[in-house]
């Protein structure tokens, strides 16, 4: 960007222009840029909150710092995913074989509560959710309590 040679800046996560975004942990390994990880996980819930009202950013309910950020997020289309029980994407009848890993997925649709089950998937839990999620925009987004 701009003329300064060959010295390229390295943009933090918050700064990332998206319509959607997939957080799957906050750990330390970033802290060499953030310094602290409160600063760490201050720059991981811009980068959400950072996201339209038209996106909406895939979570994993797994993770515990994710967990927490999820009840601080406002006004923004949250979709989690998981083994998480509460999760909205969640993986069940897991298991291994031939080298990959296979599993149902359970869909929770918050506005009817019904619960859609997709069998013997063999995808990332966040790829089955970002499908699904693509296929289906008009849910609202989650309001922290």
């Amino acid at each position: 960007m701009g003329g300064g040679g060959s010295r390229r800046k390295r943009r933090h996560v918050s700064q990332a222009a998206r319509d959607d975004a997939v957080v799957t942990n906050i750990d330390p390994d970033h802290l060499d840029f953030y310094g602290t990880f409160e600063r760490m996980r201050a720059a991981f819930q811009r980068f959400v909150e950072n996201v339209p009202f038209y996106g909406f950013a895939v979570l994993c309910l797994d993770h515990p710092e994710v967990q927490a950020m999820v009840g601080r997020i406002e006004d923004r289309r949250l979709i989690t995913y998981g083994f998480n029980p509460q999760a909205d994407v969640r993986a069940t009848n897991v298991t291994c074989s031939q080298g990959a890993a296979h599993f149902d997925a359970s869909i929770l649709d918050r506005r009817t509560g019904r619960e859609t089950l997709l069998p013997q998937l063999s995808l990332p839990m966040r790829a089955t959710t970002m499908c699904r999620t693509r296929s289906r925009p008009s849910q609202s987004p989650r309001r922290s309590a």
